[in-house]
């Protein structure tokens, strides 16, 4: 696993993803956002 992803990181990138499922559309237009959502794989 990579390091940078800890319990933490992971439970921020499930807000984003969260964010995401939710409409709220900031992460279609930020492509770090979007690929950080995709590899949390909630």
């Amino acid at each position: 696993m990579d390091p940078y992803f800890t319990p933490e990181v992971q439970a921020d990138l499930r807000a984003l993803k969260a964010d995401a499922l939710a409409g709220r559309n900031f992460v279609d237009h930020d492509p770090i956002a979007k690929r950080a959502a995709e590899q949390a794989n909630v």
